[in-house]
């Protein structure tokens, strides 16, 4: 007997009144739900609408404030934009969504899975586009503005939806032989791999028994930091994934287990790593590039304003640093990075000792400012002095430094030609002296030193 193709949709009373349009609806992540949540809108107008003042009415319950994340508040005609619902005030919705670039919002709002629910979006007050009834998708899937109707939908945030595939029915006859079929080959597996932003896709098995592992397709990591890794998957045909357990390898040498794991990459390098999902005799795998770099981040400066104590950091690098959880010590003295502190690429960022808590701190000459990894290794250090510093990037690869020999008139013309990293060398001046000091947080090649104090007997 051939399979009935039964498809389901979910049809909803849409009252619209404006040009901003709620276009999809995911209630039911898979797994947990807190700040996993999501609601996306839609400019179907021809003019950009303002989103600083939008709102979220939930049962016709008091509207949920609506607050920007990225991407600007003005949503153009035509596109998309994304309110994440939040646990401890944050979302969590690019953690399933990294490459997400739309406009970006987040809500105090609460999407129900369960009973018949309505849903309402207002601008300054002003209802822009009302679901009076509608009920939420099955677990990992939304509840998606399809044409005229909303139906079930696979999750696409920031483009078009399209609708989640029809459900097979079998009668009992064909389940039955279905289930012998996979009884008879305990000796072979159903392997599907599906990983998320253009990365590898294949598939060898039953539609029904299918995994799908999803993972970014690249991840940029900092080498010696801890690292978490997260991993997503469902099974086809709509079954739960509560047994799935998960098995990474690293592509170093490393493994790890579960859907988030945490890993430290001690090299720089490209890395390919692999997680497998098994559900009995059912598997799927999942590959990323794992791009790991050098934590080459300097110390350039410190000091004290009106506004208090603040630290220049600098990041000559050509990719954005994460400084989550890292930790800044003044003479041992330590104050954590919160949680997205991040560095922009080949700029450098003044860190505000208000706002971390080190206003307090007395800077004083000799005290040695550092940032550490969360597990303690050094990053970087850097020596304060309140006397006006010249910082000479760490990068140069060929310098002249010209030091003057006390109490003689001859001046030795050094050339290095070393290549250092995560070091940085700082020229004191100071104007009550005639001399130029030079500061170094590197070890010093002594050797041109004493073969000129041997020639003057000294």
């Amino acid at each position: 007997m051939k399979p009935l193709l039964i498809p389901i949709i979910l049809v909803a009373l849409i009252t619209k009144t404006h040009a901003l349009i709620i276009s999809e609806i995911m209630s039911n992540p898979i797994g947990s739900d807190s700040g996993r949540e999501w609601l996306e809108v839609y400019n179907d107008g021809q003019t950009p609408i303002d989103l600083s003042k939008l709102t979220i009415s939930v049962k016709g319950a008091t509207p949920d404030i609506v607050t920007q994340v990225s991407g600007g508040a003005s949503l153009l005609p035509g596109d998309y934009a994304v309110i994440g619902a939040t646990v401890s005030g944050a979302t969590h919705f690019t953690d399933d969504y990294p490459s997400f670039t739309k406009p970006l919002f987040k809500s105090s709002v609460t999407l129900a899975n369960t009973g018949t629910l309505s849903l309402q979006i207002l601008i300054d007050g002003q209802v822009m586009d009302t679901l009076s009834s509608y009920t939420a998708a099955k677990e990992g899937r939304t509840y998606a503005r399809i044409g005229a109707v909303f139906q079930t939908g696979n999750p696409t945030p920031g483009e078009a939806n399209t609708q989640a595939p029809v459900e097979e029915k079998t009668s009992s006859a064909s389940q039955a032989a279905d289930s012998s079929n996979q009884s008879n080959s305990s000796s072979g597996s159903f392997i599907s791999s599906t990983v998320s932003a253009g990365g590898i896709s294949y598939s060898n098995g039953s539609v029904l028994t299918d995994i799908i592992v999803s993972l970014p397709q690249e991840k940029l990591v900092i080498s010696g930091a801890e690292t978490e890794f997260i991993v997503k998957s469902t099974l086809k045909g709509g079954h739960g994934n509560e047994l799935i357990t998960y098995t990474w390898a690293f592509g170093d040498g490393g493994q790890g287990t579960g859907t988030t794991t945490k890993y430290t990459y001690a090299y720089t390098g490209r890395y390919l790593a692999t997680v497998e999902a098994t559900h009995g005799a059912v598997i799927g795998q999942g590959k990323m590039i794992v791009k790991v770099v050098s934590p080459d981040i300097v110390i350039i400066g410190a000091g004290k304003d009106t506004r208090g104590n603040y630290l220049d950091i600098g990041n000559p690098n050509p990719y954005e640093l994460n400084l989550s959880q890292w930790r800044l010590t003044f003479n041992g003295m330590s104050f954590p990075f919160p949680k997205n502190t991040i560095l922009n690429a080949s700029s450098t960022t003044r860190v505000s000792g208000s706002a971390m808590g080190f206003n307090g701190v007395t800077l004083t000459d000799g005290m040695v400012i550092k940032i550490l990894f969360p597990h303690n290794e050094e990053v970087t250090r850097y020596s304060y002095s309140s006397i006006k510093q010249i910082n000479i990037p760490a990068t140069v690869q060929q310098s002249n430094v010209v030091k003057p020999l006390t109490g003689q008139g001859i001046q030795i013309l050094q050339t290095k030609k070393t290549v250092i990293q995560k070091k940085i060398v700082s020229v004191a001046t100071s104007t009550h002296a005639s001399t130029t000091h030079v500061l170094t947080t590197t070890k010093k090649d002594t050797r041109l030193a004493s073969w000129v104090k041997g020639i003057l007997g000294k």
